[in-house]
């Protein structure tokens, strides 16, 4: 099973978002019994020089998330443009949808949308 997963990412390190996107893999892996696959989407280019940068990026993301059966938004998605674009895109064509629920520092859980 292909996962891509949706997470903030302004304002963090990047330490910071590979430690989040860690524990989010460990937690799926928990679930799905490692049998899963995740989608690098941590898109590490600049984007061309005339274009809009988020939404450059936001279109990068969209085509490797259409790659996926299952997607994951981390805490914090809905507050964040790129991840709310990317939740009504993955509610809009029917993909399943994991929720990681709580933060970082506490206990975090699977919230199952559709799956």
């Amino acid at each position: 099973m292909k996962v891509f997963i949706s997470q903030p990412m302004r304002g963090l390190t990047d330490e910071e978002i590979k430690v989040n996107r860690e524990k989010a893999e460990n937690l799926i892996r928990l679930k799905y019994n490692d049998d899963v696959e995740f989608i690098d989407s941590l898109i590490k280019e600049d984007a061309p020089k005339d274009s809009n940068p988020g939404a450059y990026f936001l279109g990068r993301s969209i085509q490797l998330m259409s790659l996926a059966d299952v997607v994951v938004f981390l805490p914090g998605y809905d507050k964040a443009r790129g991840c709310i674009a990317e939740y009504n895109i993955a509610m809009d064509y029917e993909f399943d949808i994991v929720k990681i629920v709580g933060d970082y520092e506490g206990i975090i859980e699977c919230k199952y949308i559709k799956l």
